[in-house]
């Protein structure tokens, strides 16, 4: 596997956040991570690309409560639950986060040449920023606005964009529908699985189960910090208590 989460907890303080999850990702797969509010689904999705650990870094200077983590993740064959954030963006494994974050002072260019700071092949960068283009090519014509401007559809795009640019091997992507109005919701899981058909590993966490499951080659269902269900879509659906005790359906 691409990625493989292995019994992997967080607790912060008493509270358990993710309570021993096993899950992952084959190369070339789309595979959704979906579940009610507070499930835990962010936070995995931070474990997994090595936040909470610098975030359990900075609690030993800080009067927070304490941040523990338990398991092991692997990433194209190698161990990183110890690796630093910034060293598994190197090794492709990138988060687009919730809530879209550009640098909104900055322009759309700026923002996406932000993904591109790894990359010393100025080649490499132009090509992974006339992917970007085509796929998302509202921003082109937006390349020198100043990315608060956008709009919220527009902003989620640049954020993906964004770590387009760092040439992912995983591209793990955080409630992109979140905010945003039916039409644009459409258009940007439309763009996700273009991103899919190139050949880039998706790892999609959604509150949007309906338009996922039939996305993804693969899914799980968090609740509690705990995966209580993984499968195929049309599968899962076919559970009467899953969809209406855990997907809202």
């Amino acid at each position: 596997m691409l990625l493989e989460v292995s019994n992997v907890s967080v607790w912060y303080d008493k509270a358990m956040l993710i309570n021993n999850v096993s899950m992952g990702v084959d190369q070339g797969e789309l595979v959704s991570l979906v579940g009610p509010n507070g499930a835990g689904k962010s936070t995995l999705l931070r474990t997994i690309t090595g936040l909470v650990a610098w975030e359990k870094d900075l609690t030993k200077r800080s009067s927070h409560g304490e941040i523990k983590l338990e398991g092991q993740i692997t990433f194209d064959g190698e161990r990183i639950e110890k690796v630093p954030a910034h060293e598994i963006v190197r090794r492709g494994l990138i988060l687009a986060p919730e809530r879209r974050r550009p640098f909104k002072e900055m322009t759309v260019i700026d923002n996406l040449m932000v993904g591109a700071y790894l990359i010393r092949d100025k080649a490499n960068i132009e090509e992974n920023l006339e992917k970007v283009y085509q796929l998302f090519p509202v921003l082109k014509d937006r390349s020198h606005q100043i990315s608060g401007t956008l709009s919220g559809g527009e902003q989620q795009m640049l954020a993906v964009g964004r770590a387009l640019m760092s040439n992912p091997k995983l591209l793990c992507i955080d409630e992109p529908s979140t905010g945003l109005a039916p039409m644009l919701r459409a258009e940007v899981f439309q763009r996700i699985k273009e991103i899919s058909s190139l050949g880039i590993t998706v790892l999609l966490v959604e509150q949007e189960v309906t338009t996922v499951f039939k996305m993804a080659t693969r899914n799980y269902v968090l609740s509690a910090g705990k995966i209580i269900a993984e499968g195929k879509g049309d599968k899962l659906l076919e559970n009467e208590l899953l969809r209406k005790t855990y997907l809202g359906m």
